[in-house]
């Protein structure tokens, strides 16, 4: 080590000083820049993936899933009557609710599995399945989980419909998407009967 005291030109001292500011500044916009990726991919509200986000992600899934011959189902979820919640306790009161069934969604399905926010009270989980009826299982811990959850946190009670599809050789995300969606709209309309 070299223990003598260096006796730098005050114009040397300048220059590390100006390196050290444009560093800094490189590594700020750095920090904003992925802030910014995050959030164009995460919904504010209920902090899981926008459907951007759950679109590229479930895409990944859905390309690996094919390579190794994985299998996958999509489960689309809807919040029941969600509007009258809104008009009866009010729009902080939805978006509770939102926010319940996010973190709900989050507990029921595996880290590695993709969920996200779709719009509205609309929400979808793309899932890597191992038995017949696991999209069942996971559907009954979705409604079990709300049920449990929203007392415990003191929102009102609230019920959802939930379509699913198994992910066959010629789905891809849009397709299944759109099956999942007819589904729980018909299950939708079933309970209304």
């Amino acid at each position: 080590m070299d223990f003598k005291q260096t006796d730098y030109q005050e114009t040397y001292l300048e220059l590390i000083r100006h390196l050290k500011d444009i560093l800094e500044a490189d590594l700020s916009m750095l920090g904003l820049y992925e802030q910014m990726q995050k959030l164009a991919i995460t919904d504010p509200l209920c902090g899981i993936n926008n459907r951007r986000g759950f679109s590229v992600l479930a895409e990944q899934r859905i390309r690996l899933a094919q390579r190794t011959q994985g299998r996958l189902g999509l489960l689309y979820i809807d919040v029941d009557d969600f509007k009258s919640i809104n008009d009866r306790y009010g729009h902080n009161v939805g978006d509770d609710v939102l926010q319940h069934l996010a973190s709900t969604l989050e507990e029921c399905v595996r880290h590695t599995d993709v969920i996200g926010r779709m719009g509205g009270d609309e929400f979808v989980a793309l899932v890597v399945m191992e038995q017949d009826d696991d999209l069942h299982k996971i559907e009954q811990r979705i409604i079990k989980g709300i049920v449990a959850g929203a007392a415990n946190v003191g929102l009102p009670e609230y019920a959802v419909s939930i379509g699913h599809v198994e992910m066959g050789l010629q789905l891809d995300l849009m397709s299944m998407l759109d099956s999942a969606d007819k589904e729980m709209l018909i299950r939708k309309q079933q309970k209304t009967q």
